[in-house]
């Protein structure tokens, strides 16, 4: 609570910083009040604004309200490096402007907790999760290591379980996902969580004392629910097919990733015939024939995934398709990826790279270039699962992120690799209006990405009438 001896009319309420959001639209509440002596230093360490002032913690931002001057906010997007000590905390920002916040005495520790939870739960919604999160949760010491030994995370923090995937929250840092169809392993024991995931990564949480066992069981509960559930949708998309089938083609469908073929037939080629035949049920069987005929078809891929945004118990097919050869009269350096969509919203094509332009035309080994496609299907598939299948994101312009409706991805587009990544390998997208329209903007797309030598190049084409509801994409 703020200082009584202080009141309200020592603040002076104006202008906001371009550095953040406006505190509030007047009527919002904060969650935390506390004097402060304050400071706020340019990139080049010069002082912008210093003095005496209530620091206020709002849902999404912080801001301060000096005894005289304009009132300081900044959105908690804007966070880059944060800190406490010596009951002073300071702020770096995106911007490399600097905040520093002192004389907080013993409400420091309290404020710092209260800005990281909130700041955690905004850059969650920003890392596009709308999941239930179960309990218990539980606290330690985090470390994280890359493939390739690289340190990804070290510090103290919680840990959360959510339907698809284990959260990580550091206390000082980015919130971490990691989707359950990535682990290969996790052991518990001495008070100590160990995870690897399918890539090599190395997750390690100690110190959870009583926690661990509770925490274990609710993870591991969680984990065999989501691989129960695709279990459940594919014996409902596949009546005909035996249990034992369904359960092994479940393991390379974990989560919604699309399954390669030769996977599948490996398993049942039955099974494989029946995902086509199903394609055709929700309105994909021509586009996913014509793409076929140019691909490499033992690679093509076709996954299944529930509950995506404001349709939970709708059930999702998407496929991916490889095109590429060794022949440079022929489309190639691409991979289609398309997903039904329900109700009167239209859909699109997405079509992506699988290596930089320069390097697709000096291939002359045709196991080279499988392995390129495998590497890039595994990018899209995972990055697609860590994004919660949104596409939106994928094919804004970088402007259009500064745009009201659009910051929501602000955090995403800045932070997540495997969104960047998709960006990178974008190509452009297709939209369905008639037959004869999207096979015409296929090959068009296709010609493009042959002769275009930029890799930041994207395909342009023809967009439809915004106000024609039919065209507009049902962005899952």
């Amino acid at each position: 609570m703020p200082d009584e001896t202080r009141k309200d009319s020592d603040y002076n309420v104006g202008k906001s910083q371009e550095l953040g959001e406006p505190a509030s639209d007047g009527n919002a509440k904060s969650v935390m009040d506390a004097p402060v002596t304050f400071s706020l230093r340019g990139l080049d360490g010069q002082m912008i604004s210093a003095g005496e002032g209530l620091a206020q913690l709002y849902e999404d931002n912080l801001t301060v309200l000096p005894k005289f001057g304009e009132v300081l906010s900044f959105t908690y997007r804007s966070f880059l490096e944060y800190g406490a000590s010596d009951y002073r905390i300071e702020i770096l920002f995106t911007t490399k402007e600097r905040l520093s916040l002192s004389d907080l005495g013993l409400q420091c520790e309290d404020f710092e907790r209260n800005m990281v939870n909130l700041r955690n739960q905004l850059i969650l919604s920003d890392m596009l999760m709308n999941e239930k999160m179960f309990q218990p949760t539980a606290r330690g010491s985090l470390t994280m290591m890359g493939s390739d030994s690289r340190p990804l995370l070290s510090g103290e923090g919680e840990l959360r379980i959510y339907e698809t995937a284990l959260v990580v929250l550091p206390d000082a840092g980015d919130p971490l996902r990691i989707p359950y169809s990535d682990i290969k392993s996790f052991n518990a024991q001495d008070y100590m969580l160990e995870i690897t995931t399918e890539y090599g990564e190395k997750f390690s949480a100690s110190q959870l004392g009583q926690r661990l066992d509770p925490f274990t069981k609710a993870l591991s509960d969680a984990s065999l629910a989501l691989q129960q559930k695709v279990v459940s949708m594919l014996t409902k998309l596949l009546p005909l097919s035996s249990p034992v089938d369904i359960r092994r083609v479940a393991r390379y469908m974990k989560e919604g990733r699309a399954a390669r073929r030769s996977d599948i037939t490996a398993v049942s080629p039955s099974i494989w015939d029946d995902l086509e035949k199903r394609l055709k049920t929700v309105n994909m069987d021509l586009e996913y024939s014509f793409l076929k005929d140019m691909s490499q078809q033992g690679r093509i891929c076709i996954g299944i995934k529930e509950g995506l945004l404001d349709q939970p118990d709708a059930q999702y097919l998407w496929f991916l398709i490889p095109i590429y050869s060794l022949d440079p009269s022929k489309p190639g350096n691409a991979i289609a990826m398309e997903a039904s969509s329900t109700g009167e919203t239209g859909r699109a094509t997405y079509f992506f790279r699988m290596a930089t332009r320069s390097d697709y035309r000096n291939f002359k080994d045709m196991h080279a270039l499988d392995e390129i496609c495998d590497t890039a299907i595994s990018t899209i598939n995972r990055a697609m699962i860590e994004i919660n299948f949104r596409r939106e994101p994928i094919y804004l312009k970088e402007e259009q992120f500064m745009e009201p409706k659009y910051q929501k991805y602000l955090f995403a587009v800045q932070r997540l690799n495997a969104l960047r990544c998709l960006r990178e390998l974008y190509i452009g997208r297709v939209f369905h209006q008639t037959p004869e329209q999207w096979r015409a903007d296929v090959d068009d797309l296709l010609k493009f990405n042959a002769s275009a030598s930029d890799d930041n190049a994207r395909w342009q084409g023809r967009q439809p009438e915004v106000e024609n509801a039919s065209a507009r994409e049902n962005d899952n």
